[in-house]
């Protein structure tokens, strides 16, 4: 078998399990019947083996000496690794996960954005003025995947602007959920629409002059447009501003 083979083994077994647990096909507390999915699959046990340990350090499983693979719960997962992200994209609580992330990206991104207008606002500017001009060209072409491509790129330039390196690391689970919210399938947060295109590129003059008040908060006001979007889905969540986007 080749090394290629042998990943794109890896890759089906891994992405099998992984979503699997996600979708309660492996219930919590469960043992992973790693023999049947070799004879089924017609894999090796070092394939599985590699595969189990990589859901291992995502906390999606543990390994028992005498029990076998336990699948752990939820509150053990590496819920910001973009792979964790990627599967529960396509399960059963996607609306709950954008939900998360859209918090998360409240509490970092307005922050992200008053300090890239104060640390490097000529140079994350027009980073993020390029990024808000593909993502009007792709709303243009009518190009979903373009549109969230060049989103994901402005929230990167956005967080790496900051010049906080902890703050730079969000990028990953930022643009894992971009792109997850491409692929659901939810057509109503696939819609491409000019005042999201407009509200980017008011965030990136606003890093551009320097302004941090204002950088703040069409970051903020930008976040909370897409949450507005996902309220019927956590009616528990605390009330945001009323607004329609693509995009965030």
């Amino acid at each position: 078998m080749t090394a290629r083979g042998a990943g794109d083994r890896y890759e089906t077994i891994l992405n099998l399990l992984g979503q699997g647990i996600i979708d309660g096909a492996f219930p919590v507390g469960s043992v992973l019947p790693t023999e049947q999915i070799q004879e089924d699959q017609h894999v090796s046990r070092t394939v599985v083996r590699e595969a189990t340990r990589t859901l291992s350090t995502l906390g999606l499983v543990k390994a028992q000496r005498n029990v076998g693979t336990t699948v752990l719960p939820p509150s053990d997962w590496a819920t910001t690794h973009p792979m964790v992200i990627r599967w529960r994209a396509h399960g059963p609580d996607f609306l709950i996960q954008h939900h998360e992330l859209l918090e998360l990206r409240l509490g970092v991104e307005p922050v992200a954005a008053e300090l890239s207008a104060r640390r490097a606002p000529v140079d994350t500017g027009a980073k993020l003025m390029e990024h808000a001009a593909q993502m009007g060209a792709a709303l243009r072409a009518a190009s979903p995947e373009g549109f969230f491509e060049a989103d994901s790129l402005f929230h990167k330039a956005l967080l790496e602007g900051s010049g906080n390196a902890i703050l730079a690391k969000q990028a990953g689970p930022v643009a894992a959920g971009l792109h997850a919210r491409f692929e659901s399938g939810q057509e109503h947060l696939r819609r491409l629409i000019q005042d999201s295109v407009d509200r980017h590129v008011f965030l990136a003059e606003a890093v551009a002059l320097g302004d941090t008040l204002m950088a703040r908060r069409w970051a903020e006001m930008l976040i909370r447009y897409t949450l507005a979007e996902v309220r019927p889905a956590r009616p528990q969540a605390a009330e945001v501003h009323d607004g329609s986007a693509a995009g965030g």
